[in-house]
C-alpha cells in the first residue's frame, strides 16, 4: 500500500497500491466499496 486518505466525514477510507488499484472502504464496517479501480502505475498520494 503506498497512499490512504480520509474521506472528510471519516466515514470512507481510499487506499491506492503497487498492484495498480484504488480501494473504497467503509470505516464502521471494514467492508469494500463496489470493486477497485485500476490505474496505470504505482499511485503516490490521494485525496478526497
Amino acid at each position: 500500500m503506498n497512499s490512504v486518505a480520509f474521506a472528510p466525514d471519516g466515514g470512507t477510507l481510499a487506499s491506492a497500491g503497487a498492484d495498480q488499484s484504488v480501494r473504497l472502504w467503509d470505516t464502521a464496517t471494514h467492508r469494500r466499496i463496489g470493486e477497485p479501480g485500476i490505474h496505470a502505475g504505482d499511485a503516490q498520494g490521494l485525496a478526497f
